[in-house]
C-alpha cells in the first residue's frame, strides 16, 4: 500500500493517485489564513500545483477573469461576501469549482446547488474526492 505525506497515513487510492491530479491548477480563494495554507499544502501534496490564492474580493474577482487554471476552490463567505459571483466569473469560463463552507449546502443560492461542496473541517480525502469529481 502506498502512503501519502500528509498525517503520514495510508495512501487508499494506491501509488498512482497523484497521477490524475499532476500539472492540474488549483485556484484557492480563502479569507482564512490558515485555512488557506491547509489546502495549499493538502493541494499540493495530492499532486496538483497551486494556480494561485486570493484572500480579498477584489483579488479573487481579478484571479477569477485572468488566472490559467483547471479548477477553484471558493470560499462561500470571503471577507462577509459571498463567493458566487466569483463562481460566476469561472462558470463563464467553463472553469471547474467547488465551494468551500462550514454554513453548508443551505447557503449556496440554487444555480450553484450541483456544485461540489467541501464542507469545515475537512480532511484531505475530503478534498481528494472533490477535486476527482471535477477533473
Amino acid at each position: 500500500m502506498a502512503w501519502n505525506s500528509y498525517a503520514n497515513t495510508p495512501d487508499p487510492q494506491g501509488p498512482h493517485s497523484r497521477d490524475r491530479f499532476r500539472g492540474r491548477g488549483v485556484l484557492i480563494v480563502e479569507d482564512d489564513m490558515m485555512v488557506a495554507m491547509l489546502l495549499q499544502d493538502m493541494v499540493i501534496d495530492i499532486g496538483c500545483e497551486i494556480a494561485g490564492t486570493a484572500h480579498r474580493y477584489q483579488e479573487a474577482v481579478e484571479k477569477a477573469r485572468t488566472a490559467a487554471l483547471d479548477v477553484a476552490i471558493i470560499d462561500v463567505n470571503l471577507n462577509g461576501r459571498p463567493g458566487f459571483e466569483i463562481a460566476d466569473i469561472l462558470a463563464g469560463r467553463g472553469i471547474a469549482f467547488l465551494f468551500s463552507t462550514g454554513y453548508g449546502r443551505v447557503v449556496v443560492p440554487a444555480q450553484h446547488r450541483h456544485v461540489p461542496l467541501l464542507q469545515k473541517p475537512f480532511e484531505r480525502s475530503d478534498l481528494e474526492r472533490a477535486l476527482l469529481s471535477l477533473l
